[in-house]
């Protein structure tokens, strides 16, 4: 599969992303740099790497009555707003981690 590898640090970012996707359908880059503790300037490209690898969906969602800017981390694919709802348990959902190489 792989023409382009990851970084290791967009690696960890996806993986995060997966963990804090199981209970938070809206991630936004505040939720993303706050539980990495990767700088604004560094956390950007790295979102951008997995965007472009289509590992992440990013875009604009209403919720709460707002627009907010939102990234979901995509699985075979998909980008699950409620993996609850798809896969059978968090144990389930958090082996679509990936590696890092």
């Amino acid at each position: 599969m792989g023409k382009n590898k990851l970084s290791t640090q967009a690696t960890t970012v996806y993986n995060t992303l997966l963990e804090l996707s199981w209970s938070e359908p809206y991630l936004t880059f505040e939720h993303i740099q706050a539980a990495t503790g990767i700088g604004r300037s560094k956390l950007a490209p790295t979102l951008a790497e997995l965007i472009g690898a289509s590992k992440v969906l990013h875009g604009n969602e209403e919720a709460l009555g707002e627009l907010i800017e939102t990234y979901t981390p995509k699985v075979k694919g998909v980008a699950y707003g409620y993996p609850f709802d798809y896969f059978k348990s968090y144990g389930e959902w958090i082996e679509n981690k990936l590696d890092i190489n």
